[in-house]
């Protein structure tokens, strides 16, 4: 059975190159403590801020020693790690259309790819595979097919880079590398004549597909804002780590905001019971003051 790693491992040493460190890539710099920012390279599609988060280092200790370490089984691994597993892709059942789905998260970043499956399949596009988007897709598959359903898949894959390239016409030089990467995952090629020695049986779904969703055209995309190496893939530094770093650290810091809210309610009762007892303080020196002056009056008057 191929493994979404031997995906990776055919896809990464067929498309990504070796070391390269080109200034004008993006994914080729790392920052540094003082606000720098430091050229170190690439290596197998591997950029550093990759290689660090998969070692559990600061990207700014790689090296461009260890970045030219770095061998197809590690950047296999990193893609299984880091852009299959835990990503949703990883509940989609396995077979040829999802390698080339995974494959699209691996240069425009998982969520990218769980997108092109949600409106492939007719499933609400949020980004986020829950089972309804897992059971709309293997129906879908089911009803069309494992090879018409990577047809889409590199349909909607090749639409994505046009809108893209509309958006920022210099990214027309690699228009020709992603459509040769795109159409490489076609039927009647030599990476489908993988899958015809091992193709995995359509999906069983008790969801009947004809009552699903109505597949409906994908709405704009908002495309990657860094340009993309000569790889022919988008820059790694674009792909979606940091959607996953953001939604941790606010799931992380719910939990604090709720004691912060709840201390400052716990300060505003405390605030509110002392200025009622000061202005009752106040309120009895005020009215001490004026018996006071009565009596003093009163005094005068009999005397």
């Amino acid at each position: 059975m191929i493994t979404p790693k031997d995906g990776f491992k055919r896809a990464i040493e067929r498309w990504e190159g070796l070391y390269q460190a080109q200034p004008q890539d993006a994914g080729n710099w790392v920052p540094t403590p003082d606000g720098s920012r430091r050229l170190i390279g690439t290596m197998r599609g591997v950029t550093p801020a990759v290689l660090a988060a998969h070692r559990g280092i600061h990207p700014w200790d790689v090296t461009e020693e260890m970045m030219r370490s770095v061998t197809l089984d590690e950047a296999a691994e990193i893609g299984v790690s880091r852009f299959y597993a835990g990503t949703g892709l990883d509940q989609l059942p396995w077979g040829p259309a999802t390698e080339a789905l995974v494959d699209c998260g691996w240069g425009s970043g998982p969520r990218q790819a769980v997108l092109f499956a949600q409106r492939l399949c007719g499933a609400s596009a949020d980004g986020v595979i829950g089972p309804r988007t897992v059971e709309a897709y293997a129906a879908w598959v089911a009803k069309v097919g494992w090879e018409q359903a990577t047809r889409e898949v590199c349909r909607v894959r090749k639409a994505f880079y046009d809108l893209i390239i509309q958006r920022n016409p210099v990214w027309e030089m690699y228009r020709r590398g992603w459509y040769n990467r795109a159409e490489w995952m076609l039927p009647n090629t030599d990476w489908w004549a993988h899958w015809v020695a091992d193709m995995p049986p359509l999906p069983v779904v008790v969801t009947d597909p004809g009552k699903l969703p109505k597949q409906t055209e994908p709405p704009p995309i908002t495309p990657p804002r860094n340009k993309p190496s000569d790889s022919g893939t988008i820059s790694n530094a674009n792909k979606g780590i940091a959607a996953g770093t953001v939604a941790a650290g606010a799931g992380a810091a719910a939990p604090v905001l709720t004691k912060w809210l709840e201390a400052d309610l716990k300060v505003a009762i405390v605030f509110g019971v002392v200025v009622l007892l000061c202005g009752a303080g106040v309120l009895v020196y005020l009215l001490a003051i004026k018996k006071r002056r009565h009596a003093d009056i009163t005094f005068g008057a009999g005397d």
